[in-house]
């Protein structure tokens, strides 16, 4: 028989070991044991996202798993949010790390259920979709928000993006090793059409970015200096090394605001990435001048990753590749405000999609 039961602080040990099993399992790395530093270092991310998150209140869901006696089979967590959106704010509850064991499956709806049923929220949203709860928003009549099966790549470096295309098209991945030993070379290739580089500061205090962050235009989260620094301040970094926030000044005395995020992507987590986080701009630049802001603030690696949103669309350089999913990552449902027209309103960046 299973049951429901609420995610409190003191059961998010229990959860973050639950996850890394999961996660191990969909790996095809299925053991008793679980790796105790990758355990310890998803705990203090949770306690990040949930427990500092600076828009939940004391009364505020953490999320619920799905319980068979003294052992979860599911999970799901919500992490709130507030919006402004012609001149009203809105609470916005995100769903995230919805999982269920295959034993259990037919039970993981209980646990969506619950989270829609939560009266406390304007809007219901998720902004991590996969394949599956895609088909699971789209069901309930989720609102898909527009550009967001949209990713970009910005190649910095050739040869282990190149490695890992070896890799999807079935090739031995000792041909993608011998491109290591000639990634010199590819790399030269490209360098005369990569972005010029430009200098960048790092951002520690959040007044300035704060009255530049919010735009009428669009449906935004509250942006003030809560919001920054729990998104990019000590415990974030903490959480997530590497995380961190710059700014450029152009020679007009244009500001660009950039958070950047290191990642490990691949099919062997080859491939060095920044997750551009979020873009924000005291006045808008060119493109051109916007992707070499981008690849400073990436650093050393291979490539720039961003998630698409409704407010910006990019093109213009030779070398960026764009991805479309089949499916929206970012759905909304609200039974209070008009959802279609939200979706078609609303910016996520990728600072929010936790």
């Amino acid at each position: 028989m299973f049951a429901i039961e609420p995610i409190t602080p003191e059961s998010l040990p229990d959860v973050a070991e639950y996850l890394e099993r999961f996660s191990q399992s969909q790996a095809g790395q299925a053991s008793e044991s679980v790796d105790g530093e990758r355990v310890a270092q998803r705990l203090l991310r949770l306690q990040w996202r949930l427990l500092e998150n600076p828009f939940r209140l004391s009364d505020d869901a953490l999320g619920h798993v799905l319980c068979d006696k003294d052992r979860f089979v599911g999970c799901h967590l919500v992490h709130p949010f507030d919006f402004e959106w012609q001149s009203q704010k809105l609470r916005v509850g995100f769903s995230s790390d919805f999982f269920v064991d295959d034993e259990a499956r037919g039970n993981g709806l209980l646990l969506f259920r619950s989270f829609l049923g939560d009266k406390s929220f304007d809007v219901h949203a998720v902004s991590t979709a996969n394949a599956t709860s895609a088909k699971l928003w789209e069901s309930m009549r989720g609102a898909r928000v527009a550009n967001a099966n949209r990713e970009y790549l910005l190649p910095l470096k050739a040869s282990r993006l190149l490695q890992e295309v070896l890799i999807r098209r079935g090739l031995k991945r000792s041909l993608g090793s011998v491109l290591n030993v000639a990634g010199p070379l590819f790399d030269l290739a490209i360098r005369p059409i990569r972005p010029k580089s430009v200098s960048l500061d790092h951002v520690s205090d959040w007044a300035e970015v704060c009255s530049m962050a919010s735009n009428d235009s669009w449906a935004m989260p509250v942006r003030d200096e809560n919001y920054f620094e729990w998104a990019y301040g000590k415990s974030a970094q903490a959480s997530s090394p590497g995380r961190k926030l710059l700014r450029y000044t152009g020679p007009s005395g244009v500001n660009v605001w950039v958070g950047v995020e290191p990642q490990k992507i691949g099919s062997d987590k080859q491939v060095q990435v920044a997750r551009i986080l979020d873009i924000i701009e005291s006045a808008p630049i060119e493109e051109q001048d916007l992707l070499a802001v981008l690849g400073s603030a990436a650093g050393d690696v291979d490539a720039v990753v961003m998630t698409g949103r409704p407010d910006r669309r990019l093109s213009g350089s030779v070398l960026l590749r764009t991805r479309e999913f089949a499916h929206s990552t970012t759905y909304l449902r609200s039974k209070k405000v008009d959802a279609e027209r939200l979706a078609k309103e609303v910016v996520i960046a990728d600072a929010d999609r936790i």
